[in-house]
């Protein structure tokens, strides 16, 4: 009855009120009967007018109580991951770019061929947005080349998709590379042995290599 003094006398099933429309539902139903709802009712109206969207037709929404929401693992500051033996494409790839792989020649027995040892070291160091950025194009254009043919559609728009990021990472390439020039040139008379301009060479080059390939 509190809600037909206020003017409410029907809600919609179908409509999904967010947290700040139930409040100021309920916050205009105790101003029109000039009441003041218990903490206990007015959490239990919350949680009705709330929750009686995923109770409407055609959701099939269940409802997860806090008590049955998995609890997340929070490793500790000093914590490694121990995947050291687990191949690389099997590894997710934001953990495969925290680490990088070494190997080298052992003197532990072999069956055939020199031994070798395999050594992971742990990469704290991250290098600049655009090597990363390089590196999911060149996944994405490795998935491209093993895709079947027939999946394919004549002048897919997928692969305009990476033409242009291709595109536009080049052209990111050369600002950086003209930065990195203006400034280095002033300071050093070897500005080309900058390692950070050699890297951003070799990454134009397999950009311009990638956009053959597609």
């Amino acid at each position: 009855q509190y809600f037909e003094k206020a003017g409410i006398k029907m809600l919609s099933t179908t409509a999904n009120l967010t947290d700040i429309q139930v409040e100021q539902l309920l916050t205009d139903t105790e101003r029109a009967n000039k009441i003041a709802f218990l903490p206990d009712t007015r959490i239990e109206l919350w949680k009705a007018l709330r929750y009686n969207w995923f109770r409407g037709p055609g959701h099939d929404v269940q409802f997860v109580e806090r008590s049955k929401v998995p609890s997340l693992f929070l490793p500790k500051a000093d914590y490694k991951e121990v995947d050291w033996n687990v191949k690389v494409a099997d590894i997710d790839p934001d953990r495969a770019r925290q680490f990088v792989r070494k190997s080298k020649p052992s003197d532990a027995p072999a069956f055939r061929g020199p031994a070798v040892i395999t050594y992971q070291f742990e990469v704290y160091k991250r290098q600049m947005d655009i090597i990363y950025e390089f590196k999911d194009i060149e996944r994405s254009v490795a998935e491209w080349q093993m895709r079947d043919p027939k999946t394919m559609l004549r002048e897919d728009t997928r692969e305009e998709v990476m033409k242009l990021r291709i595109r536009n990472l080049e052209e990111a390439v050369h600002v950086l590379l003209a930065d990195l020039r203006s400034k280095s040139f002033p300071l050093c008379r070897w500005w080309h042995r900058d390692p950070r301009i050699a890297k951003l060479d070799a990454l134009l080059y397999k950009c311009q290599w990638q956009g053959e390939a597609i």
